[in-house]
């Protein structure tokens, strides 16, 4: 349930989902993802959601901002504001 959670809160925040590309650091069999199209995208900002999102940028030699991984501050902090908001409006604002 986080996915639609997350897009709520892009949603709220204003945050174009348009303006945004997402990159699993791993497959749905569990393998690695190749790191070479992310760098071809050539990112303004790249930004990790958990620990192993930024174990994954920092093994490829990607600079990242670690944010806590959706589903963490969904259950666990709820009540606060996603810290990773902020960061993607200050990232999307023409």
């Amino acid at each position: 349930g986080c996915a639609p959670w997350l897009a709520g809160q892009l949603a709220a925040a204003r945050v174009p989902e348009a303006a945004l590309w997402w990159v699993n650091a791993v497959d749905a069999a569990g393998r690695a993802t190749d790191p070479d199209p992310l760098r071809a995208l050539r990112p303004r900002a790249t930004l990790a959601l958990g620990w192993a999102a930024a174990a994954w940028c920092t093994r490829n030699g990607l600079a990242a901002e670690r944010f806590t991984n959706p589903q963490h501050h969904k259950r666990f902090h709820h009540r606060e504001p996603y810290p990773l908001l902020e960061r993607l409006r200050e990232l999307t604002r023409c």
